[in-house]
């Protein structure tokens, strides 16, 4: 990548972190109401599941071309393609009066969102001075995308309806293109990406040593998220909460999820990535597994918050890990590497757990997603113990292809 002066990078993150805002406050603001409008026209809870589990088939399969293509191209053009796209599933909502419409529309939402945060993750990846405080700010403005959006959809949906939510996502989309389209461009492919390095070489030290650990605990995570995104939301409604309460409960896992953020880059050099990891992978099964023997809204409210906090502590460490593993010409492919294997989580997750929740019931859903949680948590540990955790990696590699934790 070309190099940038400081007020063109510090526009550009501005703008990354802008539209990320704000697509996140709509997504995370619809999402708690895919499942509950999905069974409202007649699903089951397992096809509900499969409605949502849209959101992550496509960017499943896409998510590392869109890292190759933001390596070769630039980010500017993956931001406007997703904002576009955005635009468009919110067209597809004003029609969704059945289940296929319903379904395009999230996964479309899901593709879209898919090519956003390729762009923003593979700029901070390789041009943020500090990876580790760059995720975390990146992550903050998302969590509190997250934590504006279900409230506010709430509120709609409580006095308005359904349609008036999806007339509100179609209308917030003009922000986020209007954004992209002023976004600066130039030579912001990297130069790089042909005839540099091991290609064979640069995708083992993607898949192999401590960033297949951050893989799995990304992935782990997501699986988590897939049970918020599908069962949790329908878990609330059968207790007889309202919208407003439903929106309320998921503002306030996003809202612990950004408390952490802006420390993300003195934590991790206080307790080391791995270290920081591992708590955040037991602490999001302690906040999981707890909902399902709690009731009352303060109570499942603590939960939320307890995981949120462990989320928003395990993400960006995720992701300054992977980019870590490879050189800077080839972080785009390994946030796509990422991005893919979270996306597989959050595909098979609703899938799986509205599937368990139809046939043993909640608890034993939430049980089994924290279980893969309780398993990444155990992954971290060993790095941790070994040492490796309690060093911070150089924010330049290089040729290098070496980890430290």
């Amino acid at each position: 990548m070309s190099p940038l002066d400081d007020l063109t990078r510090r526009r550009y993150i501005l703008f990354c972190y802008a539209i990320s805002f704000v697509h996140f406050a709509q997504w995370q603001g619809l999402s708690p109401f895919v499942p509950i409008y999905a069974t409202e026209l007649g699903a089951t809870p397992a096809q509900a599941g499969l409605v949502v589990s849209l959101f992550g088939a496509l960017p499943f399969l896409l998510a590392i071309p869109a890292g190759v293509l933001a390596d070769r191209v630039g980010h500017p053009i993956l931001f406007i393609l997703g904002t576009a796209g955005t635009g468009a599933a919110g067209l597809v909502l004003q029609r969704a009066d059945g289940l296929w419409t319903l379904g395009a529309a999230v996964g479309l939402i899901g593709v879209s969102q898919l090519l956003i945060v390729v762009g923003a993750q593979t700029f901070i990846a390789v041009a943020a001075p500090d990876k580790d405080a760059g995720f975390g700010y990146l992550t903050l403005l998302i969590g509190l995308g997250r934590t504006v959006g279900p409230v506010l959809c709430g509120w709609v949906k409580e006095f308005s309806g359904y349609h008036a939510v999806f007339t509100g996502f179609l209308a917030v989309s003009l922000l986020p293109v209007l954004l992209a389209l002023f976004l600066p461009r130039g030579e912001w492919k990297s130069r790089h990406t042909r005839g540099t390095g091991d290609r064979k070489s640069n995708w083992v030290t993607i898949l192999v040593g401590g960033s297949l650990t951050a893989l799995y605990c990304s992935f782990a995570i997501n699986i988590a998220i897939g049970a918020y995104d599908s069962v949790y939301a329908l878990y609330l409604h059968h207790l007889g909460l309202g919208a407003g309460a439903i929106g309320l409960l998921f503002s306030v896992q996003n809202a612990t999820s950004i408390f952490i953020r802006p420390l993300i880059g003195w934590t991790v050099r206080l307790l080391g990535r791995y270290w920081l990891l591992a708590l955040a992978m037991l602490g999001s099964f302690v906040g999981l597994a707890s909902t399902v023997i709690v009731d009352t809204l303060p109570l499942l409210a603590l939960c939320a918050g307890l995981f949120g906090l462990a989320k928003g502590a395990s993400q960006p460490v995720t992701m300054a890990i992977i980019a870590d593993s490879v050189p800077v010409e080839r972080r785009g492919t390994a946030i796509g590497v990422r991005i893919s294997v979270n996306r597989l989580g959050q595909t098979i997750s609703p899938v799986i757990l509205g599937g368990i929740a139809g046939a043993a019931g909640f608890p034993a859903a939430f049980l089994g997603a924290g279980t893969v949680l309780l398993i990444g948590a155990a992954a971290a540990l060993r790095p941790a113990l070994m040492g490796t955790g309690l060093e911070r990696p150089s924010a330049t590699l290089g040729g290098n292809t070496g980890h430290k934790g």
